[in-house]
């Protein structure tokens, strides 16, 4: 079990709008790093991403 657990390095950063009084728009591009597992490099080192969240406050 403890085997298929892996750490990755990730890297992010984002900006917030507030679009009016109660809504914020949220947005973070990422870049994720996977380490080398057991010598086999079948897969890409890296990934690249976009997060974005729609924020209502109260």
């Amino acid at each position: 079990m403890i085997d298929k657990i892996r750490f990755h390095p990730i890297l992010a950063a984002g900006a917030d709008y507030r679009l009016n009084e109660h809504f914020d728009l949220s947005v973070q591009p990422t870049f994720l790093y996977y380490l080398p597992y057991r010598k086999v490099m079948t897969y890409k080192n890296y990934q690249l991403g976009l997060q974005g969240q729609v924020l209502y406050h109260f």
